[in-house]
């Protein structure tokens, strides 16, 4: 498999200039001139990218995903517009005020590595507060002249009452527990621990029953148990099973291609176990989430290489890395270790 060297040249977000933010497009201009391992310039040649916009910190949560096939030119550029690819994603959906956020760039599936965004992005944010006050009285234009109204409390009754002793020090407080006059101690659980009341228990699942996984705002169920090994399908074969994030859509594709045999994506399709008959093997944003939660899963291994339903091209599937999360192509009729899941 050839490796490539990606230098970016320019990474921006175009603002029409007659209108200030209010005419801001959703998407990112980027650029970048692709090489070989020799350094070789690539001209005019067919690449993938697969751009990740991640939230929190390099290795956070996952909130946008496209793929761009493309070509470079006779100067070996690339250039993209990040929110335009394809994907199952809406790019207008990301609350850049909830940063920051890291972008993750990957070319023909190797991954050329994680970046915080800083400004840039923000312009798109700043279309939506453009008009918003800031909080500061001072800063209103024609403010009321407010001289001569009453400033301070005189009301007789509320300085008989008890609220009247009420300090900053208390209200900051408000939020803690009490124990006698003092705030007791506050716990947040940490992942696998619950606390209720005054109780403090495990919530890491049962092994022996479908487990929960986070996943876009809702669950995904991975059979704890059934991990086996077996090919992604048929090499020369296009199934149409693209899709980042609905392993269903892409294993009923795959199955409906490949036919009868012993493959991942039938393996799951066929499987009935548990109470559930609606087994199917991860996509690839989803087995991501799969690994990043993987503390959850009694039987998976770290050092093996995991199938996803998502087709790279007619001879490669992707798989997911369990030892760093990298995401690479595989032969289709290579081994790998595969898990199911399921949705309600």
């Amino acid at each position: 498999m050839k490796k490539y060297i990606v230098y970016i040249v320019t990474l921006l977000v175009f603002m029409a200039s007659s209108a200030g933010f209010s005419q801001a497009p959703q998407g990112i201009k980027y650029q970048a001139i692709a090489r070989d391992a020799m350094g070789t310039v690539l001209t005019n040649t067919d690449v993938v990218f697969i751009i990740s916009i991640i939230q929190g910190s390099a290795d956070g949560i996952t909130v946008y995903n496209e793929t761009h096939n493309t070509a470079t030119n006779k100067a070996g550029l690339v250039t993209l517009t990040i929110g335009q690819g394809e994907t199952g994603n809406d790019f207008s959906l990301i609350d850049w005020s909830n940063g920051p956020y890291f972008m993750t760039v990957e070319i023909n599936g190797i991954i050329m590595g994680s970046s915080q965004l800083l400004s840039v992005p923000y312009a798109i944010y700043a279309r939506e507060a453009e008009n918003v006050f800031g909080g500061d009285y001072n800063s209103l234009t024609n403010k009321p002249d407010l001289s001569g109204y009453i400033t301070d409390e005189s009301d007789p009754l509320f300085n008989a009452s008890v609220a009247s002793g009420i300090t900053s020090s208390d209200t900051a407080r408000w939020n803690l527990e009490y124990s006698g006059t003092e705030p007791a101690v506050k716990y947040d659980a940490g992942s696998g621990i619950d606390i209720t009341d005054n109780v403090i228990s495990t919530s890491i699942p049962d092994p022996d029953l479908p487990v929960p996984v986070k996943f876009q705002g809702s669950v995904i169920y991975v059979h704890p148990f059934f991990i086996r090994s077996g090919t992604w399908g048929l090499n020369n074969l296009l199934t149409g099973a693209t899709s980042d994030d609905d392993g269903l859509a892409n294993t009923e594709k795959i199955v409906a291609v490949n036919g009868e045999g012993t493959y991942a994506a039938k393996a799951c399709y066929d499987l009935n176990d548990l109470g559930y008959d609606d087994w199917y093997l991860p996509s690839r944003v989803e087995m991501d989430a799969v690994y990043k939660q993987s503390y959850l899963l009694k039987y998976l291994s770290y050092s093996s290489h995991y199938w996803n339903s998502t087709e790279m091209n007619k001879d490669n599937g992707w798989k997911v890395n369990f030892y760093n999360g990298a995401h690479t192509t595989d032969f289709k009729t290579q081994v790998n270790t595969f898990v199911c899941i399921r949705r309600d």
